[in-house]
């Protein structure tokens, strides 16, 4: 039993089922309470190392519900799209594995944003432009898209896209991100993703490697179009041509066919194997 099946055989049943749909909702009913009051919800909710020192602990969970974006039809496309991905991410990993992954990702976070935290205590480190509740939905898109990279959806309902392109798209938003200073964000919060797709990535690898060069054995062994081993001395038959057709080499290094030896068409060589005798 590996590892992760341990996990969930001891710690399963406290798994949230649907979790990214409840994250999805509670991004779209905090888009609606930020719209009536205002730039304070999204404040509140904010991940905020300073202030969690300070006992506002909730601030390690809430931020993965504030909402993406403040525009209305990106709000609304965000939502129905990471409830459609909480379906295929469950159907490879259970619900366990995808809290497991989901809040790896969610402390990896929170633990760079405190290393930043105390490095600018002590080093002129600045403060870097990231919004973390897009890179925990990023890692996770990312990890849809690795899983079923041919799925097309219609963004907005009007564009098809694959999710590969999709990707690929949240692999570029992120490493702006790394440039424009969030070297200590990204890496870490990516951390969950490198442990469940770095070493699977190898093994395909390696497997198809070895499939690879498994072919090219057999390719090499399989006898080249246009060479005979054998080719009958008297009627000219070769095993290319007949390959049901038997033969036998005589003490004078001739091939000949069962059908000559039967006939009685040979020389006054034997072959150094009996011929079977002539039918009567």
């Amino acid at each position: 039993m590996g590892a992760l099946s341990r996990l969930e055989a001891k710690f399963g049943k406290a798994a949230i089922p649907g979790l990214l749909r409840w994250v999805a909702l509670l991004q779209g009913v905090m888009f609606i309470i930020t719209m009536m009051r205002g730039a304070d919800v999204i404040d509140f909710l904010a991940l905020d190392p300073a202030r969690i020192l300070q006992g506002q602990v909730w601030r390690v969970l809430s931020f993965v519900c504030v909402p993406p974006t403040m525009n209305l039809l990106f709000i609304i496309f965000a939502v129905f799209f990471l409830w459609f991905i909480s379906d295929g991410l469950e159907s490879a990993w259970q619900p366990f594995g995808v809290n497991l992954y989901f809040f790896a990702t969610v402390f990896f976070l929170v633990l760079a944003s405190f290393v930043r935290y105390f490095l600018q205590a002590v080093l002129p480190v600045m403060q870097a432009p990231i919004a973390p509740e897009f890179v925990v939905i990023a890692s996770v898109i990312i990890a849809f898209a690795c899983l079923y990279p041919e799925v097309e959806i219609l963004l907005f309902g009007i564009i098809p896209l694959k999710m590969k392109w999709i990707g690929f798209l949240d692999v570029g938003f992120l490493g702006l991100m790394l440039l424009s200073g969030a070297w200590i964000e990204v890496p870490l919060a990516l951390v969950p993703f490198f442990v469940t797709f770095v070493p699977a990535f190898f093994r395909s690898a390696s497997q198809r490697a070895q499939t690879a060069t498994r072919r090219v054995d057999y390719e090499r062994r399989q006898l080249p179009k246009g060479i005979v081993f054998h080719r009958c001395s008297r009627c000219g038959a070769t095993d290319q041509e007949e390959p049901d057709l038997e033969f036998r080499v005589t003490q004078d290094g001739e091939d000949l066919c069962l059908r000559c030896l039967a006939n009685g068409n040979v020389s006054s060589s034997a072959p150094d194997q009996a011929a079977p005798p002539p039918p009567p």
